[in-house]
């Protein structure tokens, strides 16, 4: 499995847990694993990145079809629902998505319920389409559009309200913000489980899609690449531009190396000055470009920059954005 599993268990029943864990990981690539005691904590753990298999204790969380239906469709995930009885009233077969095991009392039962369970990812990744950042058809050519957007202090608030308007077929987004190592993918996991939008940390040669949201790593510069004419990201350790990385003058000057016009640039609320030649180089080139105004930004450093220098053709208050980045 390209990137392997992702093994989630809600459940109050610690030891299941890792019995579990342990039983699986004999033959089965676990990437990652994640324990929690509410729903809500568990869909925060799921990623795009991965096959998610989220291990669900009904008996501890009761829950309903339609969440279900809607968990399974908005993931790349196989749900597997366990409870001490034999069957529960949920009609678990009409998906190949969801399955029911009975919760194991011995050892040797958990032998089986691990076997069960790797039976189930074998068929469920055979099988049902995955989640997928390479070419496909989705993907976009440097005569489609792309949007690209800067924050840094206050940003992750303010990309949260952008982002969560979003519809699934919007054109693809690039962002850097600046943001403390190892919090980047985090960032992403999270605006993943809110928004209608598929959010992840960028890697080298993801393509961009509709729908794609791509994150710079915390601690890598983020630049356009096409290959073939379809359009992907490359992702670097360099020397800090503007005392950061990754950098937003980076990925702006990328950009029209790659395509000169259909492009949207966007400056949000930060300290300093990134971001502000590179969304200068980019109206020079063809592209639409916006600024947050001062009365929304929580700290008017950037924009202000950007604005300053002719980089901006509209500065607009932060709910007013969203409209104009899509027009």
């Amino acid at each position: 499995m390209k990137n392997g599993i992702k093994l989630i268990t809600l459940t109050a029943n610690l030891r299941m847990h890792k019995m579990t864990l342990e039983r699986l990981s004999l033959g089965v690539k676990i990437a990652s694993s994640g324990y929690a005691m509410d729903v809500r904590v568990a869909e925060s753990l799921l990623s795009g990145t991965f096959l998610n298999v989220l291990i669900w204790d009904y008996d501890f969380s009761p829950c309903n079809l339609t969440y279900l239906t809607t968990l399974t469709n908005k993931y790349n995930v196989l749900l597997i629902l366990t409870s001490k009885s034999s069957s529960i009233s949920i009609p678990v077969a009409k998906s190949g998505r969801i399955k029911f095991l009975s919760i194991p009392t011995s050892d040797v039962g958990f032998k089986m319920f691990a076997d069960d369970i790797k039976k189930f990812i074998t068929a469920f990744y055979s099988s049902v389409p995955k989640l997928s950042y390479a070419a496909s058809a989705k993907t976009v050519t440097s005569q489609d559009r792309i949007i690209s957007i800067a924050a840094s202090t206050g940003g992750t608030v303010a990309l949260e309200k952008i982002l969560t308007k979003l519809e699934p077929d919007c054109p693809p987004i690039l962002i850097v913000q600046h943001i403390i190592t190892g919090f980047s993918h985090l960032f992403a996991e999270r605006l993943n489980t809110i928004c209608k939008v598929n959010v992840k940390e960028a890697r080298t040669n993801d393509f961009l899609q509709k729908g794609l949201v791509l994150i710079a790593p915390a601690d890598k510069h983020m630049i356009l690449s096409k290959r073939d004419d379809k359009l992907t990201v490359e992702c670097f350790v360099g020397e800090k531009v503007n005392c950061v990385m990754p950098a937003a003058d980076v990925l702006f000057e990328s950009i029209p190396k790659i395509m000169r016009g259909n492009v949207t640039g966007v400056i949000l609320t930060g300290m300093g000055s990134d971001g502000a030649r590179g969304l200068l180089k980019l109206r020079s080139a063809g592209a639409k470009t916006i600024g947050q105004d001062e009365a929304t930004s929580v700290v008017y450093g950037m924009p202000k920059v950007a604005y300053d220098i002719g980089a901006v053709q509209k500065q607009l208050p932060l709910d007013g954005i969203f409209d104009e980045m899509l027009k």
